[in-house]
């Protein structure tokens, strides 16, 4: 497996305030093991004005699941590395970023 060092995350809630940003999106297919499989972050701002970052995953074709955590951007940022970190190591590929990795 080929290991890179990627950008570090850096998020502030000017960045977010605007518009929802799509971090990140991976995808991991194996059909030798019938895998399919997709993960993507994101990153917005909810109704009263706090940050949230939503992490949506599932099976290709499916509608998923999505889990919304709330806290400060300091917090979501660290969290954002941990996921980067882990799909790595489960072997997804990058199919979009809107951080040069």
């Amino acid at each position: 497996m080929k290991t890179r060092r990627s950008q570090t995350v850096k998020l502030s809630k000017g960045m977010i305030q605007e518009r929802m940003l799509n971090l990140f999106r991976w995808q991991s297919v194996d059909t030798m093991r019938n895998r399919f499989r997709f993960y993507s972050l994101s990153v917005g701002m909810d109704l009263w004005g706090e940050p949230v970052l939503i992490n949506h995953w599932g099976r290709i074709g499916t509608r998923g699941q999505r889990q919304f955590i709330w806290g400060p951007v300091s917090e979501l940022g660290k969290r954002i590395e941990r996921v980067k970190i882990e799909r790595e190591l489960h072997g997804y590929q990058v199919l979009s970023s809107f951080y040069k990795t």
